[in-house]
């Protein structure tokens, strides 16, 4: 994959023939600088942007090579993912927020709130269920964004800072449920982090620099 971004006359190289498999059951953590590149690499992984060169594969599909529908159904079923900003939609309740990805696809109404209550209790906040992303803390939105991310069974979760506004015990709470999605339902999981502690949950950690990725699982990160 590569991708470039405008800088003043210029153009800025941030990725720059990266080349990542994430395998089923395999948690990879992203580490590198602000600025470096992760959330754009996150992005063209999950097919919410278009790199210049490369193609993101996603359960054997060819993402760019499927029309704009296909590429959403894609996405809503087998995808999860988490941005920094969290993306709740102010107008539905917190279980609504979760629910609708289930719903969307075909779910019926009932059986997608009951997933969604129980995709809030495994991070914490199910009595919030009835209430709005307004009303709710940061560390709140961010439980209700991965609430979101994990219902379901989607097959590879992509999250940006999945525990940045969170305190020390409740990242280890939902870490541990990404790593038991990954462990016991096979589901790929790629988080970018600047926290040890969360890169210390991962199969491999790598590091995004200059455009190039670097396996630094070696090197005492995980």
């Amino acid at each position: 994959l590569a991708q470039s971004v405008p800088d003043g006359r210029r153009r800025r190289t941030l990725l720059d023939g990266v080349d990542l498999t994430v395998d089923a059951g395999e948690l990879v953590a992203l580490m590198g600088r602000s600025g470096s590149g992760k959330t754009t690499l996150l992005r063209i992984a999950a097919g919410l942007d278009r790199p210049e060169r490369g193609m993101p594969v996603i359960d054997g599909e060819h993402l760019w090579v499927l029309s704009a529908n296909e590429l959403a159904d894609l996405r809503r079923s087998s995808v999860g993912y988490v941005e920094q900003r969290w993306n709740l939609l102010d107008s539905l309740t917190v279980a609504e927020n979760v629910s609708l990805p289930l719903e969307l696809d075909g779910t019926r109404r009932r059986d997608a709130l009951r997933e969604a209550m129980a995709a809030l209790e495994d991070v914490g906040i199910a009595e919030l269920a009835r209430q709005f992303p307004s009303e709710l803390s940061g560390g709140e939105q961010q439980r209700a964004a991965i609430a979101r991310a994990l219902v379901g069974s989607r097959h590879l979760l992509i999250a940006d800072e999945p525990t940045g506004a969170l305190d020390a015990l409740t990242a280890e709470a939902v870490m541990r449920l990404v790593r038991r999605r990954c462990d016991e339902q096979g589901a790929a999981a790629l988080l970018a982090t600047h926290d040890p502690a969360v890169a210390g949950w991962a199969d491999r950690v790598l590091y995004l620099r200059d455009g190039l990725l670097a396996d630094r699982s070696a090197q005492g990160l995980s």
